[in-house]
């Protein structure tokens, strides 16, 4: 189903102010990304209702360098954020929520110049020669790309950007339709990978088919039933946790983004983390939401300050605690919800003191708000 510039949830934000369509100058680029120029064009308000396309020149010259764009314009990057020069590259460290994913090497001479990745995994896309080389040949060739909606202050960013021309049309197909229903493009501040498919032929592409690898939004955290936190009887339950695990289920159930998460939990240890996470002292916060990392260890040390729990063996609870922060990060993920893990700076390996585990959320509400672990 097609939505028009005005229904559309990812560009709402973009209602009533300039947008700015940013593009490279180099005619081989124009060229190359003229279809996904062409579909912006057609899709956004025209330029006698604020839009605008502005073409940079390669490279970080003053004279040709980045334009000076109203403070009440929207951006809309289209094409490898590393071909921009320095501005974008500043711009991107400043957008909230965190960007998360990129290009794994912007050498156009090597294979990972069509790898996009993000924290904990790659997403590979093979050049159409070795595609076409494929036995029996493919009906469709792929490619991939970036999208990201986002803010940088109080101006709202997006980019589209291919590890080739088809990613980056493929992108603005991605952004210009949605299909109705629970789609995470309604959260409007999303980002991941989308696929995008065109015909394998000689003549040129005549059209192209884009669906999500993975899209996700700052998660939406949720809990209910009757032992909501903060309840009295936490702190008990959380110093005998190995007794709670074989005693009766208790009524608590954590949602991501509407979607029941832990649904085997029979203890109050994967909501005490899941808070402790959310509540972690470095939050980056931004209009929203915040994003946050914390480790393991840094949560078992934490909760165990929290609740006084003098336990018989710390390594066993902390393992606990891992398994239970490696079950939320899926969940979450699986929901639409950002949520990655990492290698620590400087580590080797992936033992679980090695990872940093990071959650990017929307406002907590109400009475999670107040509860502080």
């Amino acid at each position: 189903m097609d939505y028009n510039f005005f229904q559309h949830p990812m560009w709402q934000k973009y209602h009533n102010r300039p947008i700015w369509i940013i593009t490279l100058s180099e005619t081989e680029h124009r060229l190359r990304d003229a279809r996904a120029i062409l579909a912006l064009a057609e899709f956004l308000p025209p330029k006698n209702a604020g839009t605008m396309f502005a073409a940079v020149t390669i490279g970080d010259k003053p004279a040709t360098g980045f334009p000076k764009i109203p403070e009440d314009a929207g951006i809309v990057l289209v094409g490898r954020p590393s071909l921009f020069g320095k501005e974008i590259e500043r711009l991107l460290k400043s957008l909230t929520p965190p960007i998360y994913y990129t290009f794994k090497s912007n050498e156009s001479n090597t294979s990972d110049y069509r790898t996009i990745i993000c924290p904990d995994r790659e997403f590979k896309c093979q050049t159409f020669i070795e595609q076409k080389c494929h036995s029996p040949a493919p009906s469709e060739l792929k490619d991939t790309a970036i999208v990201y909606s986002g803010w940088q202050g109080d101006r709202p960013v997006t980019v589209l950007s291919g590890t080739s021309t088809v990613g980056t049309w493929g992108a603005v197909q991605y952004v210009n339709s949605i299909s109705p229903g629970n789609d995470v493009r309604w959260q409007q501040d999303v980002q991941g990978v989308v696929e995008a498919s065109v015909h394998n032929r000689d003549e040129a592409f005549d059209s192209v088919q884009a669906k999500a690898k993975e899209m996700l939004a700052p998660v939406r955290i949720w809990m209910q039933g009757a032992d909501l936190p903060p309840s009295d009887a936490w702190p008990g339950a959380i110093q005998h946790y190995e007794q709670t695990l074989s005693g009766p289920k208790i009524d608590l159930q954590i949602l991501a983004n509407g979607v029941e998460i832990l649904k085997k939990s029979k203890d109050y240890v994967s909501g005490a983390v899941l808070l402790a996470w959310l509540d972690s002292p470095n939050r980056v916060k931004f209009d929203g939401g915040f994003s946050v990392s914390t480790t393991s260890g840094d949560l078992t040390d934490r909760l165990k300050k929290k609740f006084e729990c003098q336990f018989d063996n710390r390594d066993t609870f902390q393992n606990r605690v891992y398994s239970t922060l490696h079950q939320l990060t899926n969940g979450i993920r699986e929901a639409g919800g950002i949520a990655f893990k990492s290698q620590l700076r400087g580590q080797k390996g992936w033992g679980k003191s090695k990872r940093n585990y990071t959650i990017t959320s929307r406002n907590l509400p109400f009475f999670l708000q107040s509860v502080h672990l």
